[in-house]
């Protein structure tokens, strides 16, 4: 007994060794590139890639890294592996492969950089595979840059495997493959390698000599001349081209992905595609409405100009769901021809479009189940020399979807590949494998599908009980009064109602609901559902499954607040697994039906590449263009529900203070102060009432009565607010000739607005040009934001007298009043961005910042932030931390800095409750912005975060950039800044660039921190100063030591 307790112990100290060993390599190998919205726990076993790259060049294999992030629960074995594909045989040859030990850290997911350094045996079998396939094949399709006298570069298709499984698995595995077989945690990417030519026509010494002394042609001749004395540059081409990698969510909408592909750098392809244009295009869709109520065709594909002239292609589907498919031709005509079968409905299937000069068929297939497609129908059409098409991959942009000309059709837009130069058969390409994301998230839809026929199932015997209870109702109070009896009654008697004992609680409370307000609908029967979901999650974390029930029902009648939270609640595993695909789902019913948040929390996913969603902007531009629209349509119209969207940060306790209710102090002083004739209490009233700001519920009514109190003082700012509401009959009856008296008063006083308030009715009313443009001028030299909008609306329409239309000074109006605020300049300069024009290049960044600055406004963004600070005011913390997670789960700046705040005054209950890591990476998430707009705080946070190491591996040139975008604006940040040049670590340049720091002191220490402690005290901040003070003093008498002792000679 003693030994076996010994050699356990034993066992333990050399496991204690290996994991202590582990977390030191980990250490060392740890990319400070890993985000840190990465980090989360880890309940079972987890692996994957980060970023990898779609193209691997062979020549360059040496150097060729990729980061693998994986996880386990126990001592497991994972593997990584990366084979060729041979694309004549489909034979897989493997070039490289490691496996290694996986040890639990603490729970968090670990990441290891790999190198990717192919055998020479490998390369060897590789050569000779591709050498026969030369022989046997005139065309690999593969793109080729060539020099001026040849190829010089090979595409080859390939795949990369990652999984991890438990050592026992793994020693009864015989190989890879059968590892690979056997683990239930795996991935796999298709990818490219890239082979110099030089590979395939090596020759041996043998062949060499004997060519030697063969007579070589001028051609060769020159050619080997001019290699002697510089070497042939070789460019590698984009050939193949993936469009989508990634399901997108269409909605019937004139919202779409827009793709431009870059010219060949070879002249030789360029003119090839011009003289002899090839490509083939295979998109998978799902559809689920062919086109929109407003359009007869829904958009799959639409290549156009700047200016929307229509190119080759665009593939369109019908409302009957048969294919259009139309062509420019090279006399400047159109000619489309429509495909004789339809594609069916809630299905994925794949369309493959091929072009060959003057030939083109389209072929589609339907996956009727799991690894079986079904051919649909196959169409093709041949056209006369005269009729060759016209067509160039560079001439426009690719809209995939919905654009303002032809909006898309609803259902998913899966992937998209394009072969840009060559007419590649339908059987010749592979399908998708079954675990790819889109196919995942169709089976995830036929689940919720059999869910929601149950759900509806309920909701029908709910309705029958309903209709029994109202029908007992009547009969009860049809009964005849039978105050006297003097033979017994024979008639029939109402019976005692007893509800169907097949009711749960809660349809038994929904039974009553429905009841008391008449309302028997799916959409309020999923209302009620989805408020009584959100009081028991209001209660606690714990309260989690039950609440989900109810969501999913909800859900289910079409209320899509219950989508959106469910995606949350699945997303960071609110006491239930995380699950990506039922998160997925989720957002994507949001998505499909419009709702705000969903389309905001979809943008946000891909503007940052988060849960397994891949970072692409023009993605985020698609969802948050789409919200963006809808914002602005929601401020133009009016509803008593309206909440100004206001990110206040918890940390700042004056915006805190300043928001109030209608029974609160600060409205009631405003009330008194009104009444007493204070003309900016008047104002402010105005103000809170008709935006419905600071906590005050909107009510136009009550802003006009401010409004007019102030106007009759004379006021020039309430008479124009007061004569807009007049002139728009807002709150208040339409009076056109008394709205312009007001307005008028207001500009003879030079009040900007009410000049442009004026244009806008000679605009829209008289539609006086002149006037108009004299009205707006004049507005826009005294500051009005809203005339710099109307003058660019004059030039980009070209009504503007005497000019004709302007795109460029148009834009030069939009982006000035986006830049102060103006919704509907910022969705102009947005589509500036996106699209591009003459004199702007295509800006995808600024185009996704710009419509997520203004999705953002969104009311419904208001209506959950002010929830949740309501919630902090009334020391509710828990209820606080529920909306602040809603709200950051969007992406709002604000909430993501409130929710880890407040994750970090309650560590254990958030660990308790929610799986996935939420103080850092929300910070980190916070810090994602425009430096102006990140609280320094935040950058504070990361800094330490990055300093100490908490979650990775030390990084300090990460830590001292976090300190110095802090410094620029707080003392705190000076203060550490300074503390990391005392640890004498390098700070980068642009951090001294950024704070304007001498060059003359850069190098110097004790100057540099003698510099920030001197800024960091001379900040307006009695709580900087002390500190920052005391460590002047300490750097002053540390560097007149240094002198006194260099003067003595020590």
């Amino acid at each position: 007994m003693e030994e076996d307790e010994w050699s356990l112990t034993l066992q333990r100290i050399i496991f204690s060794l290996l994991l202590f060993i582990r977390v030191s390599v980990a250490q060392d190998i740890s990319s400070t590139d890993v985000p840190v919205q990465q980090i989360r726990a880890v309940n079972t076993y987890s692996i994957d890639f980060q970023d990898l790259p779609p193209l691997i060049p062979m020549n360059n294999l040496p150097n060729t890294n990729v980061t693998v992030t994986y996880g386990c629960k126990e001592p497991s074995v994972a593997g990584v592996e990366l084979s060729a594909i041979i694309t004549n045989t489909g034979q897989k040859l493997m070039l490289f492969d490691k496996t290694w030990l996986c040890l639990p850290l603490e729970h968090i997911v670990q990441s290891l950089k790999i190198n990717l350094k192919v055998n020479e045996k490998s390369l060897k079998e590789l050569k000779m595979l591709l050498s026969s396939q030369q022989r046997t094949t005139s065309n690999s399709g593969a793109a080729q840059s060539s020099n001026t006298f040849g190829l010089t570069s090979l595409t080859v298709p390939a795949v990369v495997r990652a999984w991890i499984i438990s050592r026992e698995l793994y020693s009864l595995s015989e190989n890879h493959q059968g590892a690979w077989n056997m683990a239930s945690t795996r991935t796999s990417y298709q990818i490219k390698i890239s082979l110099p030519m030089s590979m395939l026509t090596e020759e041996n010494e043998q062949t060499k000599n004997v060519s030697r002394k063969l007579c070589h042609s001028w051609k060769k001749v020159l050619q080997d001349e001019i290699s002697k004395s510089q070497p042939l540059c070789v460019q590698e081409e984009d050939d193949v081209i993936q469009i989508l990698t990634y399901p997108v969510l269409m909605r019937a909408s004139a919202h779409g992905v827009s793709r431009t592909f870059t010219p060949f750098k070879n002249k030789e392809l360029r003119q090839e595609q011009l003289s002899s244009p090839r490509f083939t295009a295979v998109i998978y869709l799902y559809v689920m409405q062919y086109n929109c109520s407003t359009s007869k065709f829904g958009s799959l594909v639409q290549q156009r100009t700047w200016d929307g002239q229509f190119l080759t292609p665009i593939i369109l589907i019908q409302e009957e769901g048969k294919i259009h498919v139309q062509v420019h031709k090279k006399n400047n005509q159109s000619v489309a021809l429509v495909t004789p079968l339809t594609i069916p409905k809630n299905k994925w299937c794949r369309l493959v479009l091929v072009f060959d000069q003057y030939y083109w068929n389209l072929t589609a297939t339907c996956r009727s189940k799991i690894g079986t497609w079904e051919k649909v129908f196959f169409t093709e059409y041949t056209y006369t020399p005269e009729q060759k098409f016209r067509y160039s991959d560079t001439a426009g942009t690719f809209d995939f979807g919905g654009t303002d000309a032809i909006p898309s059709f609803k259902g998913i837009l899966g992937h998209v590949t394009w072969y840009r130069r060559t007419a590649v058969p339908s059987s010749k390409i592979p399908y998708l494998p079954d675990t790819d994301p889109a196919f995942q998230l169709g089976w995830e839809i036929d689940h919720h599908k059999a869910r929601c026929e149950g759900h509806n199932s309920r909701y029908f015997l709910l309705l029958l009980a309903y209709m029994t209870k109202l029908k007992h109702i009547d009969k009860k109070r049809s009964c005849p009064a039978v105050p006297l009896v003097t033979k017994p009654y024979t008639s029939p008697t109402c019976s005692q109602y007893s509800q169907p004992g097949l009711l749960s609680n809660h349809e038994r409370a929904l039974l009553t609901s429905m009841i008391l307000t008449g309302r028997k609908s799916r959409q309020y029967v999923g209302l009620v559902l989805y408020e009584e979901a959100l009081s028991i999650l209001e209660l606690s974390f714990s309260n989690a499954p039950h609440a989900v029930t109810l969501l999913e029902q909800a859900s289910c009648y079409g209320n899509h607040a219950a989508s959106f939270t469910l995606s949350a609640i699945y997303t960071y595993g609110v006491g239930v697994n995380a699950s990506k695909y039922e998160a997925l789902y989720h957002l994507g019913q949001g998505v499909l039906a419009g709702h705000r948040l969903c389309l905001l929390a979809m943008g946000n996913k891909h503007m940052n590449g988060l849960t397994h969603v891949p970072y692409d902007l023009e993605l985020a531009y698609t969802y948050y263009k789409h919200i963006s629209d809808i914002t602005k349509d929601d401020k133009e119209s009016y509803s008593h529900e309206d909440v100004y969207t206001e990110p206040i940060r918890l940390n700042d306790d004056f915006e805190v203070s300043e928001t109030t209710e209608e029974d609160g102090d600060i409205f009631l002083w405003l009330k008194y102060q009104a009444s007493q004739g204070d003309l900016w209490a008047m104002r402010r009233l105005g103000l809170l009432r008709y935006w419905g700001s600071h906590g005050v519920t909107r009510n136009l009514t009550e802003a006009v009565m401010y409004y007019r109190m102030a106007a009759k003082a004379g006021d020039p700012i309430a008479l124009f607010d007061y004569g807009l509401l007049q002139l728009k009959g807002l709150g208040i009856k339409k009076n056109i000739s008394q709205a312009l008296q007001n307005l008028n008063k207001s500009a003879e006083m030079n009040h900007g607005d009410a000049w442009n308030a004026l244009g806008w009715y000679y605009l829209n009313f008289e539609d006086n040009l002149n006037e108009s443009a004299r009205c707006f001028e004049k507005a826009y030299s005294l500051g009005s934001v809203s005339a710099g909008h109307n003058l660019g609306y004059l030039h980009h329409t070209g009504q503007f007298p005497g000019k004709g239309a302007d795109k460029y000074t148009a834009y030069q109006y939009y982006e000035w009043a986006a830049d102060q605020g103006h919704l509907d300049s910022g969705v102009m300069v947005a589509t500036f961005y996106h699209k591009g024009f003459p004199g702007l290049d295509r800006n995808p960044y600024q185009a996704a910042i710009w419509a997520q600055f203004l999705g953002e406004k969104s009311n419904a963004v208001g209506r959950l932030l002010r929830r949740a600070l309501r919630a902090y005011k009334d020391e509710d913390r828990h209820i606080a931390l529920l909306y602040y997670l809603l709200a950051a789960y969007t992406g709002i700046e604000a909430a993501n800095f409130n929710f880890a705040w407040l994750a970090e005054d309650h560590p254990e209950y958030v660990k308790k409750y929610i799986a996935e890591e939420c103080i850092w990476k929300h910070y980190n998430l916070s810090t994602q912005r425009p430096v102006n707009a990140v609280d320094p705080v935040a950058f504070n946070k990361m800094g330490d975060y990055f300093w100490y190491g908490i979650k990775e591996a030390r990084n300090t040139t990460a830590a001292a950039l976090m300190y110095g975008k802090a410094a620029a604006r707080d003392p705190h940040g000076l203060f550490n800044l300074a503390a990391v040049v005392a640890e004498g670590v390098e700070v980068p340049q642009q951090v001294w660039g950024e704070l304007q720091v001498p060059p003359s002191i850069q190098q110097d220490k004790l100057a540099l921190q003698s510099e920030l402690y001197s800024r960091c005290a001379e900040y307006d901040s009695a709580e900087a100063y002390i500190p920052c003070q005391l460590a002047l003093v300490k750097v002053t008498l540390q560097n007149t030591a240094e002198r006194v002792l260099s003067f003595l000679g020590f």
